[in-house]
């Protein structure tokens, strides 16, 4: 076990990047969902402070209180463009569609083997 009080922020991810790549296992970042004004700004090429009306536009169409966020999506379609586009600008990724995982529709649980 590896001591890391003195160990700095830096040192502490390379010894995480290097137990999970010795552990064959990727470390996905959590998935942003909510648009910022420096977001919009950088999509439309616009001032911040139009981008910042732009969100409190969107949160008034949408009936949001001022601390709730406004999503990609809402975004996307408020402004009529494409999810995957708005999505892959931001993120600077593809979207990747989730799969959809098999549910078995057996009430009584899985099936035993009989011997």
């Amino acid at each position: 076990m590896i001591n890391y009080e003195n160990c700095t922020k830096r040192r502490k991810l390379a010894h995480l990047y290097k137990y999970c790549a010795a552990l064959n296992r990727i470390v996905i970042m959590s998935n942003r969902i909510c648009i910022y004004p420096k977001d919009v700004q950088a999509i439309m090429g616009s001032s911040y402070s139009y981008a910042s009306k732009i969100i409190r536009t969107i949160k008034k169409e949408l009936g949001k209180k001022s601390h709730q966020v406004v999503t990609i999506r809402e975004f996307a379609k408020y402004m009529g463009l494409e999810f995957e586009e708005v999505y892959a600008e931001i993120t600077g990724t593809e979207y990747a569609t989730p799969k959809k995982r098999k549910v078995s529709n057996d009430v009584n649980g899985p099936k035993k083997l009989s011997a």
